[in-house]
């Protein structure tokens, strides 16, 4: 809140003493942002997004090597003598 304060202070100083209202939009936004947080939700959706997007190529290795055992049929041959000597 003390910040909140602190933006709107600046921004009313400076809207009393520029000569342009484009002169404060600096203050306007920083204002603005201690209101209703806009930028720091987008950030926080945005890395967000990434992890989730990480995680899900992460999980989609592990589906495939997981996948690969399960299908691979190779443990389930039965070998003769002759092949078991070689091996």
């Amino acid at each position: 809140t003390n910040n909140n304060n602190n933006n709107n202070n600046n921004l009313k100083q400076c809207m009393s003493t520029a000569r342009d209202p484009s002169e404060c939009k600096d203050f306007r936004e920083d204002y603005l942002e201690c209101l209703h947080h806009k930028k720091e939700f987008q950030r926080t959706n945005a890395v967000q997004a990434e992890a989730d997007r990480q995680r899900g190529e992460e999980a989609g290795k592990i589906l495939e090597k997981v996948e690969k055992h399960i299908w691979d049929t190779s443990w389930g041959e039965v070998k003769g003598k002759d092949e078991e000597e070689k091996a």
